[in-house]
């Protein structure tokens, strides 16, 4: 199976050698995006668990993504709201992404129990997270050439990367409260059709590897005209519980 690395490289002299690690190929994902299938615009989700013939609305998720320009650059901005049902823990994250590689240039978050703020300059993390009724961590983290930002409850990444049935899709994400970068896996499995709300989709289903509850695999569903997330669920074999999100309005 081939594997291929996609590396946010802006005039970086080197890649990390983590980077090169069982990799057929290493490249920049500057100019490499299919910028047409940015979700401009705000996406609207909603999350449940299903158990059994059981359906309980977990929260409803929000994300707006709109260009910023000005005399010296360009970037996406990228504001999501987490609102869970069960509790008034609302979540806020707004992040901003280099226009031509999508490397995370800032990231702060906002909820009732946990915060946290980080920048990206000269290849350093800095910043600062907050758990509950922990200490506040200070983030100083070093990474060559940056990487993106964590996509929470509402994915978008994938949506917009060359695909391929087979071959595996690597990304160094950011994750704030680990103070560290992960490396995210993507594995394109096969176009399918998703019908929602008497609507069907013909979308790329991609295995997006260990999320959520012990146990569990995340699978998401992308419109393959848009790259728009049309569905997402967290299933776990031997399990009739499972996790699912899908797209309830784009506007």
């Amino acid at each position: 199976m081939r594997v291929l690395f996609f590396i946010a490289l802006f005039g970086c002299k080197h890649v990390p050698a983590t980077a090169l690690f069982k990799a057929d190929t290493v490249f920049s994902m500057q100019g490499k995006f299919k910028r047409k299938n940015m979700p401009l615009g705000t996406d609207s989700l909603l999350s449940y668990k299903v158990s059994g013939e059981t359906k309980t609305k977990l929260s409803y998720n929000i994300r707006t993504i709109s260009e910023s320009h000005d005399r010296h650059s360009s970037s996406y901005k990228i504001v999501t709201q987490n609102i869970p049902f069960a509790s008034d823990n609302a979540t806020t994250v707004v992040a901003c992404v280099d226009f031509n590689d999508l490397h995370l240039l800032s990231m702060h978050l906002r909820a009732n129990t946990d915060s946290g703020h980080v920048k990206f300059n000269q290849d350093k993390f800095s910043g600062w997270s907050q758990l509950p009724r922990q200490e506040r961590k200070t983030i100083d983290y070093t990474f060559a050439g940056g990487a993106l930002p964590d996509e929470a409850n509402t994915p978008w990444l994938a949506g917009l990367l060359p695909k391929k049935a087979g071959q595996k899709l690597v990304l160094p994400v950011f994750n704030l409260f680990g103070n560290a970068v992960k490396w995210k896996t993507y594995l394109p499995l096969q176009v399918e059709k998703i019908t929602l709300k008497n609507k069907t989709f013909l979308c790329w289903k991609i295995n997006a590897g260990v999320q959520g509850p012990p146990g569990y695999t995340s699978y998401h569903w992308y419109e393959k005209k848009t790259g728009r997330l049309i569905k997402e669920e967290l299933v776990k074999e031997g399990s009739d519980v499972k996790f699912i999100t899908e797209l309830v309005n784009v506007r």
